[in-house]
């Protein structure tokens, strides 16, 4: 059977039988390794409207944006006294697979935890790749969480102990990586 794939003929043949044979029958044909694929900006472009069901983001105390050198922070705060500490903070980094998605595409969920658990959300808008390449987005969430400790409380009225880090996909990476 010959390897429309491009899978090296040593690595085939230490698979599973069975398994082998369902990657060969399965129709995948070889594709070019990720360092010579095309990239286009054209890619970031909306395609149609995504149905997220019924689910809006929640109303937020405020929504604002902070603009900083390399990147922005979208920040929402919740409703209601700051707490004599200060807020909690989420510092949240977006999915999007390093190339993909802002700082504004999880509204939805920042808003909730916003609410739910009366806390500052600041969503990170990092560069992106490739017009960026590695280390940049990753210093910029960086930078953004050094800033949170540094000027949070007197910018945002946050607890500077009671930082949160996450993110979703490559944002939790992200997030992993600066903690």
């Amino acid at each position: 059977m010959s390897n429309p794939i491009g899978i090296p003929q040593d690595v085939l043949n230490q698979l599973d039988p069975e398994y082998r044979e369902f990657i060969l029958s399965s129709g995948m044909t070889a594709q070019p390794p990720i360092n010579e694929s095309h990239w286009s900006p054209a890619f970031r472009e909306p395609g149609p409207p995504v149905d997220r069901g019924s689910s809006q983001p929640m109303e937020v105390g405020s929504k604002r944006t902070i603009e900083r050198v390399n990147y922005s922070l979208q920040v929402m705060s919740p409703l209601g006294e700051r707490p004599g500490r200060g807020w909690l903070v989420i510092l949240y980094a977006h999915r999007g697979g390093w190339v993909l998605g802002d700082a504004g595409a999880e509204d939805e969920l920042l808003s909730r935890l916003c609410v739910d658990v009366e806390c500052v959300t600041v969503s990170v808008d990092y560069r992106l790749a490739p017009e960026h390449p590695f280390p940049a987005g990753l210093d910029d969430v960086w930078d953004a969480l050094v800033w949170l400790s540094k000027e949070g409380n007197r910018e945002l009225g946050i607890d500077p102990w009671r930082i949160a880090v996450m993110g979703g996909s490559a944002g939790g990476n992200l997030a992993a990586v600066v903690t």
